[in-house]
């Protein structure tokens, strides 16, 4: 179990125009996988849980204030109104919401028709404290790239695919590699085989971000079709991954994919994150 801390606020004044996100200040604390962009107003949540929101706005009086002027809303498909306690210069809103998979972006936005104003004699205008409680989330798959001789690289990059289930972890076929969606340390287990010619003085490695970052060592030579010789090689890494990270495998200075033409399988990868 993790907590994850973040507290907002506005002193300026200024105009919230109708369709418009509420703009804090840079947070005055942020702890764990939570991010605010103070540019845009969006909060992104990068670690499932359950997250509590508790925020407030100081308007001009205004006579029409009513609740559904300002709605926190999430890319989940989340939407809760705020409430004005006394219909004339404050709304307020309090939302506990199961984040279920991420990053989960979040935004307080005027909901209204209209633009509203911030009260602009009070020390604080606006303000949001975030507070969530995560579990230790799982991440895990095992791939493999698939190859057949004769293959062009292009039609063996289309082949990567999953053995059984996994979990927080996005495949992409079309560029051959696996995008991290929980961050975290991880296990990273992998092996490449590959013609003998092709292999040799190049060396198979784990790459991050098309970054490599572990190289396979080699594991000898095998001669089980006709003539043709491969060779084996395979690693283990630990490495911390960040949310948006993606990973591959990549043979000398290329990708995994240029494998195609010679292998029986071109690779295969277990990605685990650490508790």
């Amino acid at each position: 179990m993790s907590s994850i801390a973040l507290q907002l606020e506005r002193v300026n004044g200024g105009r919230i125009d109708a369709g418009s996100n509420v703009i804090f200040e840079p947070a005055v604390t942020a702890s764990g996988n939570i991010h605010y962009d103070s540019d845009t107003g969006v909060i992104t949540i990068l670690e499932p849980g359950s997250y509590e929101f508790d925020w407030w706005i100081s308007l001009r009086s205004c006579a029409s204030l009513k609740a559904g002027d300002f709605t926190l809303l999430t890319s989940q498909g989340n939407s809760i109104i705020g409430s004005p306690p006394d219909q004339t210069n404050e709304i307020m809103g309090v939302a506990i919401l199961d984040i279920l998979s991420v990053p989960t972006t979040v935004e307080l936005k005027n909901s209204s028709a209209n633009a509203l104003f911030y009260q602009d004699s009070v020390p604080v205008t606006a303000s949001m404290a975030v507070i969530g409680e995560t579990n230790d989330t799982q991440a895990y798959g095992s791939f493999v790239w698939d190859g057949r001789a004769g293959e062009t690289s292009d039609s063996h990059k289309n082949r990567i695919r999953s053995i059984g289930e996994y979990s927080n972890l996005v495949l992409n076929p079309g560029s051959s590699d696996i995008t991290i969606l929980i961050p975290g340390v991880y296990r990273l287990e992998f092996a490449v085989n590959a013609a003998a010619a092709t292999q040799k003085g190049q060396g198979s490695s784990l790459l991050v971000n098309g970054v490599p970052i572990a190289l396979g060592e080699h594991d000898g030579f095998s001669e089980k079709e006709g003539t043709q010789a491969f060779s084996a090689e395979k690693g283990i890494s630990f490495f911390h991954l960040n949310a948006g990270d993606r990973v591959s495998l990549g043979i000398g200075n290329g990708n995994v994919s240029a494998l195609g033409a010679f292998g029986i399988s071109g690779g295969s990868l277990c990605i685990m994150r650490l508790p």
